[in-house]
């Protein structure tokens, strides 16, 4: 009884890994190339998305765009950066990108931002208009960018919003986040969203097999539970 009890219990354990979040917080460089999304404010400048080249990420997968890599969405209003130009980043959930504002000097502005803020940013970012770069769709993705520097720069306030933080990331300049970058952190370049798959821990074939094993031996347990005394 106490061999199938550990058995149910291991298997148990195996079955939450399902949903265990991976750990992020790893540097990457991120190489920004062409522009998958196009948004052009008159005072405000250039936001949208760019086709990009991540490395160092691990097991992470990224979602690809038209290019076929990985597409970064500023939500960045304070800095900008170059395409075509390495850069040092921190790649971030959205918990850990949240707790770091919170127990450290912030990237400006970073500390406005909240858990509900940062999953309406990713919505926002996912109802872009891609490839297309007519006058129509720039001013709509415009609109779209706007609404996420708002969100950015405590213009608008979120309270509540849909969890999205198993399928995007944040990305950081390495050494602001860090705190080694010079004046408060906020010299770095430019701040992104990114989308990924779903970031669930896949088992092992191991697990798989413990995750069975105990399975069963619940069913067993149960079964015996239910079986009546003579």
């Amino acid at each position: 009884m106490v061999k199938r009890t550990v058995m149910a219990a291991a298997g148990l354990m195996a079955l939450a890994g399902f949903a265990s979040p991976v750990s992020a917080q790893v540097n990457v460089t991120v190489n920004g190339s062409t522009t998958e999304v196009w948004a052009d404010n008159a005072t405000r400048g250039l936001g949208g998305g760019w086709n990009a080249t991540i490395t160092g990420a691990g097991p992470i997968n990224f979602l690809p765009g038209s290019a076929n890599l990985p597409v970064v969405y500023c939500f960045d209003y304070t800095r900008q950066f170059s395409a075509g130009k390495a850069m040092n980043m921190t790649l971030l959930t959205f918990n850990q990108f949240i707790a770091g504002n919170q127990t450290t000097a912030a990237i400006n502005p970073w500390s406005n931002i909240n858990i509900h803020e940062l999953n309406k940013m990713a919505f926002l970012a996912s109802t872009y208009t891609k490839v297309t770069n007519t006058a129509t769709v720039r001013s709509a993705n415009t609109a779209i960018q706007n609404q996420i520097w708002d969100l950015t720069l405590a213009a608008t306030n979120e309270t509540s919003f849909a969890d999205l933080s198993a399928s995007w990331m944040v990305l950081v300049d390495a050494q602001d986040w860090a705190g080694t970058g010079q004046d408060s952190r906020t010299n770095g370049v430019q701040s992104f969203l990114v989308q990924v798959q779903n970031q669930s821990v896949v088992p092992e074939p191991s697990s798989l097999v413990l995750l069975v094993a105990g399975a069963g031996a619940l069913s067993a347990f149960g079964f015996r539970r239910r079986k009546p005394v003579a």
